[in-house]
């Protein structure tokens, strides 16, 4: 592995000494650093654009998993936060339509993403001022020289010589459309060419079960190895001694592939499908697969490569050269020298070494128009920023005017309150004046009022 000293030209010009550098993906084992970006604000590197499944294993409640959600997608969030909370209904979509990146954002003095297309993403959902710190750095290739001679991994790996080897990796899931890699197989097969397929990664039944849907495919399933989890020295054993790696995904949302850099620096052949970030790998050094004909075009690139091993080669070497180059440590690491250089120049808190603020003994108080509210958006704007514990006064000319909008809008809290806004409890004001016993209770906004105050309990900012 390259040294810092080797990846950098030049020392940081900054005059800090420490930086907080956070590597971000969607899974469980990213947990923590999504905790530490809280108190240590810093650089940091989003691995997936999209991070539902993240803050589903993160968040300790629904309702700040549905504020959340606002920021992503304010149209769609609250039909799909009444879906989910009051009905239980979550689906697939939930993790394609909420990248819940709103927090990375506002919280790291620098972010890097991997492709303009994640840039591009997030700056259409969260705008160009909230995306003026992004950089884009590739994912970068080992060095060449720590990956294996495709004949020397076979013989670790106990995998004939003369076999055409096509190799998937990584956890199993339903992005990775192993339903059309395994119908293209099946044809390839069909047509009289031997190969076997090798998926160099560990299953996940729960959200795609490869094993089971392997037995609808017979001839395939005889020629075809899932090894489970493997470690690093045998994932890239794995990626060296294969012929073709198969890269496929849909939906995509921006996600980087370590097993494609692997693929890169070991000069082997990758198909990919043409979508997303992947649209930016270079013509000469990947095959891109049409979206709309997934199937049809893998067969017939499988076909081609198995009969053409000098085309085979060719888009290996180009592969080669595209890692030895743009994704270098030398490259990727000067990139992120200057990434983290104008990241130290942007000054954010860290309330991991501060004191932690006392809570207010009385929670803020804010008033909207009862008779002027008419939808859940009115509110979610008045309560943005607000977290915790607050109250709000819905205001009403006289209990005349707040009868009609009960009536009018039933039910009315229902249809006001944002999903991830708890109410904790309410109270009607006549507007009289108060006798006394309850005063005390009530804030200084609601004297003399007429209308309803909300005690409310706000899981996280609403959008």
């Amino acid at each position: 592995m390259a040294s810092l000293s080797t990846i950098s030209a030049k020392p940081f010009a900054t005059s800090r000494t420490t930086h907080a550098l956070h590597q971000i993906g969607n899974n469980g084992g990213h947990v923590f650093v999504l905790r530490a970006l809280r108190q240590f604000p810093g650089l940091t590197t989003i691995h997936d654009i999209g991070l539902f499944y993240l803050y589903e294993l993160e968040q300790p409640g629904m309702d700040a998993m549905l504020a959340e959600m606002a920021h992503s997608a304010p149209l769609l969030a609250p039909r799909f936060g009444q879906h989910w909370k009051r009905l239980g209904i979550k689906t697939k979509a939930n993790y394609a339509l909420f990248d819940m990146q709103r927090e990375l954002l506002a919280r790291s003095s620098g972010v890097v993403v991997h492709s303009l297309f994640a840039k591009a993403k997030l700056a259409a959902i969260y705008g160009e001022a909230a995306t003026r710190h992004v950089s884009v750095i590739p994912h970068f290739a080992p060095p060449p020289v720590e990956m294996a001679g495709q004949q020397q991994a076979r013989e670790w790996l106990g995998l004939p010589q003369d076999s055409f080897i096509v190799t998937t990796s990584g956890f199993a899931t339903n992005a990775k459309r192993f339903d059309w890699l395994m119908q293209g197989l099946k044809q390839v097969l069909a047509q009289g060419i031997e190969l076997r397929w090798i998926h160099a990664g560990e299953e996940r039944a729960e959200e795609y079960n490869l094993s089971a849907e392997l037995e609808r495919f017979p001839l395939l399933r005889q020629r075809a190895e899932i090894t489970g989890y493997v470690d690093e020295a045998t994932l890239n054993a794995h990626v060296s001694a294969c012929d073709v790696l198969v890269n496929l995904r849909f939906p995509s949302v921006g996600e980087s592939s370590g097993s494609l850099a692997r693929a890169f620096s070991a000069g082997r052949c990758c198909l990919v499908t043409d979508t997303a970030s992947y649209r930016e790998l270079p013509r000469e050094a990947v095959v891109h697969l049409p979206l709309m004909s997934p199937v049809p075009s893998l067969v017939a690139a499988l076909v081609a490569l198995y009969r053409d091993p000098a085309l085979l080669r060719a888009i290996g070497e180009n592969a080669r050269r595209f890692a030895e180059t743009t994704l270098s440590l030398e490259t990727v690491g000067r990139q992120y020298r200057d990434a983290i250089e104008a990241a130290a120049e942007i000054p954010l808190e860290r309330p991991g070494l501060q004191p932690q603020p006392r809570r207010a003994a009385r929670p803020p108080c804010l008033t909207l128009n009862g008779s002027g509210v008419t939808d859940r958006g009115e509110v979610a704007r008045l309560l943005r920023k607000q977290q915790g514990r607050c109250q709000v006064l819905l205001k009403f000319k006289d209990m005349h005017d707040l009868a009609r909008a009960s009536r009018e809008q039933a039910p009315l809290l229902g249809n006001l309150l944002p999903e991830h806004v708890r109410l904790v409890d309410t109270r009607i004001l006549s507007g009289s004046a108060p006798d006394g016993r309850g005063e005390a209770l009530l804030p200084p906004e609601a004297a003399g009022a007429c209308g309803i105050l909300l005690h409310l309990d706000i899981a996280g900012e609403a959008a």
